[in-house]
């Protein structure tokens, strides 16, 4: 629909098209890339214009992301959607929603049966239902505002579909984002290979149209690239980030215990199982160790995490805080003392690098990851100076370093974080990384 509310633009500054799925009011890791490059991008000299569909239904909506995105008056498009989260929503989830968030609230264990069995029906995702909605949407966008470039962003995958059609019809060049693979996704698991190979030949086609190919590390652009060279498309490394500002905002509160700290939601093969087995082996070799220990969820806790928890007897030990907004959340990590991720046992699991990690690098705290030894997530983790890795596959380990951190914490000889290397993942300077790249492919569309 037409742009929302009054927005301001430098009159030197230029327009690209952001075709953005995951957005506020929408929560969650997915949401905050094309956030916080909307956020900077003026101060590059380029202006987004935001095409996003209506909400829906979504499993977590986000008023602190909400008011940012508020804050920042850009041009704004909201388009219908025909996918199964519109369609399952209608009027009726209105009871279950905020009248300022979206259509409703989906039940994560419904999310995850939707996920699991949609490919079945629906290829490259079951966001296909937007397509044709936003391109029609897009019409006005480019009577409005004279758009030089456009950016995609995946997964939903169908985001490029969209750009794909875009470009087609009014000759803008195309930069495609990836911030999970796309053939070989580690959260994708196809059913057959005739899908498989259909994916293939999806990921193939639309990637003819891409003037920029961005991934956020670089065994994945390499996964990509593999598949998909052309001598006339820039291939780009942009990785994920987090905001200075955001984490200056906040600090850590008076405690007497030490806390260990997961933010965000556990999805597919990515589980609390290892950490807690870990924890508990360390707390029966020495319960002294861990004795005022408290291990926070941040983004909730499904019944059969609950019921492990049980199982290990760590009940007193575990606080579930719930899905929290995102500012609420950071303040969190301040609170903490380490703070854990893990890439699970999924495939192409060493090149996954969740968006999480950055922020926690932000805080200069202790991280452990639970990841691949030889992988980008261990890498970033050894560079950072105050990072700790155990692979997925080796509980022992994972004891060990727990074991290892503890120890480090008691005795006050924590190693150091190394700030000039986590200082090149503020969110303003990647923002100045695609504005570049912007500037590239809209002279290369001109001859310049």
């Amino acid at each position: 629909m037409a742009g929302q509310g009054k927005h301001s633009n430098p009159g030197s500054a230029r327009y690209v098209l952001f075709v953005v799925y995951y957005f506020p009011p929408m929560g969650s890791s997915g949401v905050q890339r094309p956030l916080k490059f909307a956020r900077y991008l003026r101060d590059f000299g380029w202006t987004p214009v935001i095409l996003a569909p209506e909400p829906g239904l979504y499993t977590h909506f986000d008023e602190s992301l909400r008011a940012e995105l508020d804050s920042l008056n850009l041009p704004l498009y909201r388009s219908a959607a025909n996918t199964p989260f519109h369609v399952l929503g209608g009027k009726k989830s209105s009871k279950k929603s905020s009248k300022k968030s979206g259509t409703g609230l989906l039940p994560d264990s419904v999310a995850a049966l939707l996920r699991k069995y949609s490919m079945f029906f629906y290829l490259p995702d079951n966001k296909t239902g937007w397509i044709k909605p936003a391109c029609k949407t897009a019409e006005q966008i480019f009577k409005d505002f004279p758009v030089e470039a456009i950016f995609s962003t995946a997964p939903p995958y169908s985001n490029h579909f969209i750009a794909e059609k875009l470009k087609a019809t009014y000759n803008v060049p195309v930069v495609m984002d990836f911030r999970d693979d796309w053939l070989e996704s580690h959260l994708i698991s196809y059913p057959n290979r005739l899908i498989k190979n259909k994916m293939a030949a999806q990921e193939a086609s639309t990637l003819k149209s891409a003037d920029a190919v961005i991934a956020i590390n670089q065994s994945m652009l390499d996964s990509i690239q593999s598949r998909n060279d052309r001598p006339d498309c820039m291939f780009e490394v942009i990785p994920q980030g987090f905001d200075p500002q955001e984490i200056q905002e906040t600090e850590p509160a008076e405690k007497q215990h030490l806390t260990f700290l997961y933010n965000g939601l556990f999805y597919g093969e990515n589980q609390p199982d290892l950490f807690l087995e870990a924890f508990r082996k360390v707390g029966d070799e020495n319960p002294e160790l861990v004795k005022h220990i408290k291990l926070r969820f941040q983004g909730g806790l499904s019944a059969a995490h609950h019921e492990l928890i049980k199982k290990l007897n760590l009940q007193e030990a575990v606080e579930d805080a719930g899905y929290l907004d995102h500012k609420t959340s950071l303040k969190g990590l301040h609170d903490s003392d380490l703070l854990w991720f893990t890439v699970g046992h999924s495939k192409s699991r060493s090149q996954v690098t969740t968006g999480k990690l950055f922020e926690y690098i932000g805080t200069g705290k202790p991280v452990f990851g639970v990841v691949p030894e030889e992988g980008e997530a261990a890498d970033i983790l050894r560079n950072y100076g105050r990072g700790f890795v155990a692979d997925p596959a080796d509980p022992e380990k994972a004891a060990r370093v727990l074991e290892t951190f503890l120890n480090l914490a008691k005795s006050g000889e924590m190693p150091p974080a190394d700030k000039a290397f986590t200082a090149q993942f503020d969110r303003k300077k990647l923002a100045g990384k695609l504005a570049s790249l912007l500037t590239r492919v809209a002279g290369s569309q001109k001859g310049i």
